[in-house]
């Protein structure tokens, strides 16, 4: 049987790297393109499973992303773009975040003066993105439901942490490439599959939430190969790895209790409360503390060879029109 990969169709050479079999007894093979260097999973049987419809994994990233919104320290991938904006002037550019979730991302963006869409197919995160943070433009849609609307096109087209879910991501990149202007920007972010030495034991990087595996060099030569120029492409520094070991949870539960009204349910979100800044503040500096504190120990796993477990790039769309290269 002739398998195909999804990221460059090459069929000629593959390579089995890893066998795996899940919850419902189906076997799955891990494969690398021997061309272009994707990894992906690939089994004889079929499977419907969609990761952001599935209420057991979302609901913990919807609460976390919204105490990250209220701490006002969105996760290291999202500050890449965040800080380093593609655009010195970005009022009135156009930006689209796909897999938005609850509107993280979008609503730091508008603060930089963006114009932001946002679709993600939750029901769950697009009604706390509209009722919470008040976003308007953002939609339950998938990007090939959304594509079929034929929107105007945009400066800037956003996906973090969302490639490795696509089961064709070659397809998922010519479509984003029909939604920028020429000279637009895409940015995204993704796992390292080099971030440990030895074989991966996280659930969430196999089937049926993950179907892809990218090193720095596959993700490079994916996007140059579809038309991009690489502009920024960074690994996240080992003191963000280690930054949740240290955290004991206390701001967390505070901020969950006052956005909720407990810190288990999610239910009855009303807005923000008044002892919010204050919790918030204490936050920022608790990080920064912690931060500093591992310093010295994120050298040490820099030089036992700990390679950054996510990837940011930013990319620039070609003008193919007018022969640049």
């Amino acid at each position: 049987m002739t398998i195909a990969c999804p990221a460059c169709n090459n069929t000629d050479q593959v390579e089995l790297k890893e066998t795996y079999q899940d919850k419902q007894e189906i076997v799955w093979q891990l494969i690398e393109c021997c061309d272009c260097g994707v990894q992906f999973w690939h089994s004889d049987k079929s499977y419907d499973f969609v990761y952001e419809t599935d209420q057991v994994f979302y609901s913990n990233g919807i609460l976390q992303n919204k105490l990250a919104v209220e701490s006002n320290d969105p996760p290291w991938h999202l500050r890449q773009f965040l800080q380093h904006p593609p655009h010195s002037q970005s009022r009135n550019r156009t930006l689209l975040d796909i897999g938005c979730g609850e509107g993280l991302f979008l609503s730091k963006a508008a603060v930089l003066g963006y114009k932001v869409w946002g679709i993600d197919p939750n029901p769950r995160a697009i009604q706390m993105a509209r009722e919470y943070l008040k976003l308007d433009q953002v939609f339950i849609s998938d990007l090939n439901r959304f594509a079929r609307t034929k929107p105007a096109p945009f400066d800037v087209v956003t996906a973090f942490e969302v490639l490795e879910h696509q089961k064709k991501p070659r397809e998922f990149l010519d479509q984003i490439k029909t939604l920028l202007k020429p000279g637009g920007y895409f940015a995204l972010s993704l796992p390292n599959r080099l971030r440990y030495r030895g074989r991966i034991e996280e659930p969430w990087d196999y089937p049926p939430h993950h179907w892809t595996r990218w090193d720095p060099s596959a993700l490079r030569r994916f996007l140059e190969s579809a038309g991009f120029q690489i502009i920024q492409h960074r690994l996240d520094p080992p003191v963000e790895r280690l930054m949740p070991y240290l955290n004991l949870g206390i701001g967390s539960k505070l901020l969950a209790r006052q956005i909720t009204g407990s810190t288990q349910r999610l239910e009855g979100v009303k807005g923000p409360n008044s002892h919010l800044p204050l919790i918030k503040r204490l936050m920022i500096i608790k990080d920064r503390i912690q931060r500093r504190m591992l310093y010295p120990l994120a050298q040490l796993f820099k030089l036992l060879g700990y390679a950054g477990g996510t990837q940011y790039a930013l990319a620039k769309k070609k003008f193919i029109e007018q022969g640049e290269s």
